[in-house]
């Protein structure tokens, strides 16, 4: 097997030298896929890296096989009470054991009753980036885990229904 090669623009050299608080590579970009990288810095650095961690299941990353999350197991599950606070406690641990730089504010489950299937768990994170001041470093994701043939997950990042 050969070995991934990433090309680094100027652009992007130069924009890692300056003074941010967090710097991490763009996984989510387009051009990842073609070899080259972007960089995300400060609360987007931070906010992509959430959002990562619940884009994979625990053990999925050979390298790293506590990073992730356990949600899936609770798809198909009746949510009561008890089962939101176990899904809270997970998404608590998950965040806690794989990203040191955010506080978690609060967790609140979705618990309507238009998923009769429970083949979704939908929660709204929020957070804080430690280190980082003003408006932007409090963060509120709307996390959608999805069941089923598309077992996707998707993360609306604002206050948004």
């Amino acid at each position: 097997m050969g070995n991934l090669v990433l090309k680094i623009d100027r652009e992007t050299k130069a924009q890692a030298e300056k003074n941010y608080i967090y710097k991490d590579i763009d996984v989510f970009s387009d051009k990842y896929a073609v070899g080259k990288i972007d960089l995300e810095t400060d609360v987007a650095a931070v906010k992509a890296a959430v959002k990562n961690i619940f884009v994979w299941n625990q053990g999925e990353e050979i390298l790293y096989p506590g990073f992730g999350n356990n949600l899936r197991k609770f798809l198909y599950q009746p949510l009561d009470d008890t089962m939101r606070d176990q899904i809270g406690q997970e998404i608590k641990r998950c965040i806690e054991d794989n990203e040191k730089r955010v506080k978690v504010e609060s967790v609140a489950i979705d618990a309507s009753e238009d998923n009769k299937e429970r083949s979704i768990i939908r929660f709204r994170l929020k957070y804080h980036v430690i280190g980082s001041k003003g408006p932007g470093s409090n963060i509120t994701d709307l996390i959608t885990i999805e069941g089923g043939n598309k077992g996707t997950t998707t993360v609306v990042s604002g206050d948004k229904k």
